[in-house]
């Protein structure tokens, strides 16, 4: 099976998608064409992922980060040493240029950047949201529009906040039930740690704060 989360072109142009070459819950990520990097086993089936690829041929330099974890990734095809290449194609999220491998899942966040980021970097900004103007976002599309669950038939565009406002169209929802339609999404939503109290041989006392983002019912 193939879901895509992103491409732009006909010959993996900024290709991201789930299966394939890379297996069952793994992960193909093409820079460009022909280049083409996978991760096996990457995801958690039925949970929020976080998935970050990087790539910077005038280094020959690749990484990808699962979760906010460095994970290890082979190159099955290419090298990492192949410039970048460029097209004015739409950029796709959720499915394949030539409107085929839907993905069947949901999205929270989704940003490019035109710059390398740190371990600390990724693992920080993970859960929480960016600074619209921040160095080096090309595109931020945080998916905040629309109400969950309701008619949102009137709420068919994808605001990208980043400063080059590349807004998107959504193609194909129905935009009036729980889903095909704008979700609510607690992908980023963690808990504030504190430290713990009463500390003796055999218990403690865990102790957080709600966290910034969501309302908060219960703690599982």
């Amino acid at each position: 099976y193939f879901f895509f989360i992103c491409n732009k072109g006909n010959n993996g142009v900024l290709e991201i998608h789930i299966g394939g070459g890379s297996g069952a819950n793994g992960l193909r990520f093409m820079p460009r064409p022909g280049v083409i990097i996978d991760v096996p086993s990457a995801l958690i089936p039925n949970k929020w992922n976080h998935i970050a690829f990087m790539y910077d041929p005038s280094i020959a330099y690749a990484k990808t980060y699962i979760n906010g974890m460095d994970r290890l990734y082979k190159v099955s095809s290419g090298n990492l040493t192949t410039a970048m290449a460029t097209n004015t194609s739409v950029l796709y999220l959720g499915r394949r240029v030539d409107n085929t491998y839907f993905f069947k899942g949901a999205l929270d966040e989704f940003r490019i950047w035109n710059k390398i980021r740190s371990a600390d970097e990724v693992l920080q900004d993970m859960n929480s949201s960016v600074p619209a103007n921040s160095n080096g976002l090309v595109a931020y599309y945080n998916f905040n529009e629309g109400v969950y669950g309701v008619n949102n038939t009137g709420v068919s565009s994808l605001s990208d906040i980043s400063s080059q406002a590349n807004d998107g169209t959504l193609v194909n929802f129905t935009l009036t039930q729980s889903i095909s339609n704008w979700i609510e999404s607690y992908a980023m939503v963690v808990p504030i740690s504190l430290p713990a109290t009463n500390i003796t041989g055999t218990s403690f006392t865990a102790n957080w704060l709600a966290p910034l983002q969501g309302v908060v019912s219960n703690y599982l």
